[in-house]
C-alpha cells in the first residue's frame, strides 16, 4: 500500500489553487484535469494496509499547522514526455525538520520521494503532454503568497 503524507492548504488557498488551475487548464494539453492542492513531505509503502491508529502514531507529535510560501511556477520536463507545470514551495528550516521527524518514524517502510538535499516541496498543477503551453489566462498574484497556514495530512494512494 502507498501512502502520503502532505501538507494541506488550507480551504481558501485550495480554492484559490484550484481557480488558478481551472483559468489555465484550458491552455494547456493536459493528462489530469482534477487538483486537489497539496504539498507531499514523505511518500512511502507499506506491505499491508495500516490502520488508523497506525497512520495517527506516525504523525503524533508532529506540529499539524505549518506555514509555506509559494514561489512562482515550475515546469519542469518528464522522464518520459511532456511536462510537470507546479507551483513551487520554499524550502524552509521547517519544511525540512518536518521530513526528517517523519522519516525517523518511518525506517520501517520504502521511501517514494526525494529526502534531504535532493527533497523539493511544491503543489504539482499538472501534467503536461507536449510542449505547447500558452498562459495567457495566468493570474500572478497566487504565485507569492506568504504564509499559507497548512495542516498535516495522510492519505492512502
Amino acid at each position: 500500500m502507498t501512502y502520503n503524507i502532505s501538507l494541506q492548504p488550507s480551504s481558501k488557498i485550495s480554492k484559490e489553487i484550484e481557480k488558478f488551475f481551472s483559468n489555465i487548464k484550458n491552455d494547456l494539453a493536459i493528462k489530469n484535469t482534477s487538483l486537489e492542492p497539496h504539498v507531499s513531505i514523505v511518500k512511502f509503502e507499506s506491505e499491508r494496509e495500516l490502520s488508523a491508529d497506525e497512520l495517527n502514531n506516525l504523525i503524533l507529535g508532529i506540529n499539524p499547522e505549518i506555514e509555506i510560501e509559494l514561489a512562482g511556477l515550475n515546469l519542469l520536463p518528464s522522464r518520459q514526455t511532456g511536462y510537470w507545470l507546479e507551483i513551487p514551495v520554499l524550502k524552509t528550516q521547517t519544511l525540512i525538520s518536518l521530513q526528517e521527524k517523519l522519516l525517523n518514524k518511518l525506517n520501517d517502510y520504502n521511501i517514494l520521494n526525494s529526502t534531504g538535499d535532493r527533497f523539493r516541496p511544491h503543489i504539482t498543477l499538472a501534467k503536461v503532454k507536449n510542449g505547447d503551453i500558452n498562459l495567457k489566462n495566468l493570474n500572478y498574484s497566487l504565485l507569492r503568497k506568504k504564509q499559507i497556514k497548512t495542516k498535516i495530512v495522510i492519505k492512502q494512494l
